[in-house]
């Protein structure tokens, strides 16, 4: 008896409803490596995940946006004394700036063949095929991300002024810090509370608010793990308790030393940055026996989805690939703290914070 031909529009349904289940229960199948700098960018004091520009140019192969924003007013144009200007004099209209936003980071998982026999069992099991193929994917792909987000992180990085006022440490630098010290008694490592501090006061003193999200591994994480602070993809993990005793959100991404440098890390302040993630699957409404273009859920992470792709070929086999679009964004843009960004008419003067983008870049050192 000859194989049957598989209907791929019922199948995908299958496959549909057992990814949605897995995400409810979001069981982290095959986890993999921390992947710290995808979970800060998704953690929800962060801010929400920038999808509302998948509502403009489906399918093509980049997402292009404007975004407004409006710079700070400075100290410096405060007017004083006989320069205060009655409420009847001619004023000025604030300027709104803008930027043009565009998603052109393609990543995807190789396209996976099976022959027509394949897939008929693979529709009758949809559990395993996506426990052994997609899920096993779907984790590179989450890698592959962390580690283009750690990049574009290391590519914004700013001024850091420091709170001493020694110094300060150039855009694109990392400040050196030694947070591991020797016990010369018993010879073991010891955390030194006091420089790790001053990652907490450089923070402060740059004007930031809240708590600063640290990405890294290597010395910093041993100093975590030496302090017994704890945080913020370790399971079973307190969080708010664990940033009160830390004084930052601490997220672990096993890609860092390769990705920065060794024990290299970066600390930003939380919606600062974020990640815009675009699915060309998504409205595409192709759902026939021989080709199925879907938008499937993250199990691990609910707010992600994946285009999976579906296409039987000349060759009688069926070719399929998970994939998506994704980037990063900036709220801090190089003339939010300019001259040249003062209102018409107001003083020119220089802002302290010139340079500064909420982003800094450290290297913890261990002696």
């Amino acid at each position: 008896m000859a194989t049957p031909y598989i209907d791929l529009a019922g199948g995908c349904e299958r496959i549909l409803r057992y990814m949605g289940d897995l995400t409810k229960s979001n069981n982290p199948f095959l986890l993999g490596r921390q992947t710290g700098m995808l979970d800060a960018l998704l953690d929800p004091e962060n801010g929400s995940i920038k999808l509302d520009l998948n509502n403009t140019q489906m399918g093509k192969k980049f997402v292009k946006s404007k975004v407004v924003y409006k710079v700070r007013a400075k100290a410096c144009e405060i007017l004083e004394d006989e320069d205060v200007p009655s409420i009847c004099d001619a004023g000025t209209e604030p300027a709104e700036n803008s930027v043009d936003v565009t998603i052109n980071k393609h990543i995807s998982s190789p396209v996976l063949t099976f022959d027509n026999a394949k897939m008929v069992n693979i529709c009758q099991d949809t559990k395993a095929f996506v426990d052994e193929y997609l899920m096993s994917y779907i984790r590179a792909l989450r890698e592959k991300a962390s580690e283009y987000l750690l990049a574009q992180a290391d590519n914004y990085i700013g001024v850091n002024r420091h709170q001493n006022g020694d110094a300060t440490t150039a855009a694109g630098a990392y400040k050196t810090k030694k947070i591991l010290g020797t016990d010369s008694t018993i010879g073991v490592q010891t955390p030194l509370f006091a420089n790790y501090s001053d990652f907490l006061l450089d923070y402060q003193y740059n004007q930031l608010s809240g708590v600063p999200r640290f990405v890294g591994e290597g010395n910093l994480q041993k100093f975590m793990q030496l302090s017994k602070f704890s945080c913020c993809n370790a399971n079973g993990v307190a969080y708010d308790s664990a940033i009160a005793q830390a004084g930052a959100a601490f997220f672990l991404d096993q890609a860092a030393n390769s990705v920065l440098g060794a024990n290299k890390f970066i600390s930003f302040a939380p919606n600062v940055l974020h990640l815009l993630w675009f699915n060309e699957n998504q409205n595409i409404g192709i759902n026939t026996e021989t080709q199925r273009h879907i938008v499937i859920p993250d199990p691990v992470y609910p707010k992600l989805k994946w285009d999976l792709d579906f296409e039987f070929t000349c060759n009688k086999t069926w070719n399929v690939k998970v994939s998506t679009w994704l980037d990063m964004f900036s709220a801090y843009q190089a003339d939010s703290f300019s001259e040249e960004a003062s209102p018409a008419g107001s003083p020119a003067c220089d802002d302290e914070l010139v340079g500064m983008t909420g982003v800094f870049g450290y290297t913890a050192t261990s002696v």
